[in-house]
């Protein structure tokens, strides 16, 4: 079995904060379409009602929280000599030899959370990574050793 010779997690707080984001405005949703349901039915409704319904929506929340983010935990990005891997809520990879250029990409919350997107080819994005620029370089730098090596490789006829 290879060994990584580097890996990188990506952040947590970068994966939760915009999820937590999209559950309240969810919830939301919910909770007025439950009202506007309650007011077309012209049913009086109990208070302790609507405090329930918004008791059972937070506690959902947090639950779906709390899951992703024990999920997130396991997530990692390895280097190895000729490709990347990266096994978190699916297994991919991507072989140094399908690199086509190394972007950095950040938007509204990598701003936030102080990290990017490693864009390696269409198919691989290193995402959510801290410390991007480090992480860029090292696997610019792997790219090249790569096709420096393979580039130099000249196979022996017979």
């Amino acid at each position: 079995m290879e060994i990584a010779q580097y890996s990188v997690k990506p952040s947590i707080k970068r994966i939760v904060i915009p999820q937590i984001l999209r559950l309240v405005v969810l919830c939301a949703l919910f909770y007025g379409a439950f009202w506007v349901n309650i007011w077309l039915l012209a049913f009086e409704m109990p208070s302790w009602l609507g405090i329930a319904v918004i008791a059972a929506l937070v506690v959902l929340a947090v639950i779906q929280v709390i899951i992703t983010r024990k999920k997130a935990q396991d997530w990692r990005y390895s280097f190895y000599q000729n490709r990347i891997e990266y096994a978190g809520d699916r297994i991919s990879s991507a072989l140094f030899s399908e690199v086509e250029e190394i972007k950095i990409k950040r938007n509204i919350f990598d701003l936030f959370a102080n990290t990017a997107t490693v864009s390696l080819n269409k198919k691989f994005k290193l995402k959510n990574i801290p410390d991007y620029k480090p992480v860029a370089d090292y696997a610019y730098k792997l790219v090249q050793a790569y096709k420096s090596q393979q580039a130099s490789y000249q196979p022996t006829s017979y």
